[in-house]
């Protein structure tokens, strides 16, 4: 994947698993993890590191020169504090937000031969892919969620089955082409030579990092809490069934907070997460207390004092997180309003999240945002829903030359975790590259071309 340092020996239990490169582009930090991923699903991270983001606002690419910048400085600390280079290597990176749309969609397949074959599951997922998508955005991910045989439903995988017919319903995830195609030119410019090999939408990375099959089974939501986007993902008897994205997040109150008492955006950056989550978590004694924060001058110098009062900052980051919350509430009502009339099985039990919500990324440190979470979310006359929060699982960091002090950040680091684990054990989220819309040609040494990746796929799978 890149260059090794002369005398390295992989270990033997690396033996059979490749070194993969994940990169975050989030709104307000970098973030680059590389590593294995062994058949267990363990994560071993060789090397982790973050940068402060530029040139990207809710998510989005707004100038390619500044984010360029901003990964050429993640680059750079890369090639210094692990001896390798990104030379002519392929990574992963996730996109989110606004970017995101996704549906379900159902495809079928005659079966000539009256038993069901690797091929005709391969047809009835193809047929379900090949619709209509929303204007400038292609297909990123095609999950099969379950099959029907013989009117028998819930089928995870109809191959070697006797019947004349099988149908297969497929959740679809796309992305707008103008977004990936920014992000790649800024991989591209931060180095020609390195390319990007796989693009996974962020909320799927985090629920993989943060998640157990267990969660999944019984029903669970996930919401990645960033600075520039929020992105949830909803399962239930272990299938996705809605995934969204929204285009606001952390920043927005961040930068309430800085024009509320005239702070700069780093130091209102550092006041939501000093502040409490709800206004009924600040202890009585402190309710008229406050932050002092120092102003300094282009030079550094102390010209003056802030007084932030606690109460006030408090109903800010309050008021904010409410409507973060309840907005991921509506979407996922809406969105189980769509599903029932395409999963016949969610109109008998409707939706059922078991293990309720599961928060993770960055904005999720703010003390006691559980307590706001589980009370938003709710729409039950019952009252609150079961809210933890989420950090990845199943990782370590065995680079003893990094910084100890440049330790993985748990909950701020779930996305790039997932990035290497979903590529890793090659999850079921069978990528359509649309070359003619992403104006690019491929590269076989790198990426290699669909078809190939898809026989691969397959002969992994079920050969």
């Amino acid at each position: 994947m890149f260059n090794a340092k002369k005398g390295d020996s992989a270990d033997k239990s690396r033996s059979e698993s490749r070194e993969l490169i994940a990169i975050d582009i989030g709104t307000f930090t970098i973030r680059i993890g590389v590593g294995f991923v062994h058949r267990d699903g363990q994560v071993e991270m060789t090397y982790y590191s973050e940068v402060p983001s530029r040139g990207m606002v809710g998510g989005s690419v707004a100038n390619l020169s500044d984010l360029a910048s901003a990964l050429s400085e993640l680059s750079q600390r890369f090639n210094e504090e692990s001896g390798y280079d990104l030379n002519n290597a392929a990574c992963i990176i996730g996109i989110a937000g606004r970017h995101i749309d996704s549906f379900n969609s159902r495809g079928n397949a005659t079966i000539m031969g009256g038993v069901v074959s690797t091929t005709d599951r391969r047809k009835a997922i193809d047929n379900a892919c090949t619709v209509r998508y929303k204007d400038n955005h292609h297909l990123i991910h095609g999950i099969p969620r379950d099959f029907q045989a013989d009117s028998i439903q819930g089928i995870t995988d109809p191959v070697g089955l006797s019947t004349p017919r099988i149908e297969v319903l497929v959740h679809l995830i796309t992305c707008s082409v103008d977004q990936e195609k920014n992000l790649r030119a800024a991989i591209a410019k931060m180095n020609p030579r390195t390319s990007v090999k796989q693009v996974i939408f962020n909320g799927i990375a985090a629920a993989d990092a943060v998640l157990v099959e267990s969660e999944k089974d019984i029903g669970v939501a996930v919401v990645d809490m960033g600075e520039g986007t929020v992105n949830v993902t909803v399962y239930d008897r272990k299938q996705l069934i809605i995934s969204f994205g929204l285009a606001f997040g952390g920043d927005r109150m961040r930068r309430e907070i800085a024009q509320q008492f005239g702070v700069s955006l780093n130091e209102a950056e550092d006041l939501k997460y000093d502040a409490y989550a709800a206004r009924d978590l600040i202890p009585e004694e402190k309710r008229q207390g406050y932050f002092q924060v120092t102003v300094k001058d282009s030079y550094g110098n102390v010209s003056g004092q802030i007084r932030v009062p606690l109460y006030e900052l408090v109903g800010i980051v309050e008021d904010n997180l409410v409507d973060i919350f309840r907005a991921v509430r509506d979407r996922i009502e809406e969105a189980v309003k769509d599903a029932v009339r395409d999963d016949p099985a969610l109109s008998n039990s409707g939706l059922n999240l078991g293990a309720g919500f599961v928060l993770t990324g960055g904005l999720s440190r703010i003390p006691g945002i559980s307590y706001v979470a589980s009370h938003a979310l709710s729409n039950s006359p019952n009252g609150p829903v079961s809210v933890r929060l989420g950090a990845p699982r199943g990782v370590s960091l065995s680079a003893p030359e990094v910084d100890p002090d440049n330790r993985l950040s748990l909950s701020d680091a779930a996305c790039v975790v997932g990035l290497l684990r979903c590529a890793g054990l090659d999850r079921d989220l069978r990528q359509k590259e649309t070359d003619a819309a992403m104006g690019r040609k491929q590269h076989s040494g790198l990426i290699g071309s669909f078809t190939d990746r898809i026989r691969n796929w397959w002969k992994r799978e079920f050969l």
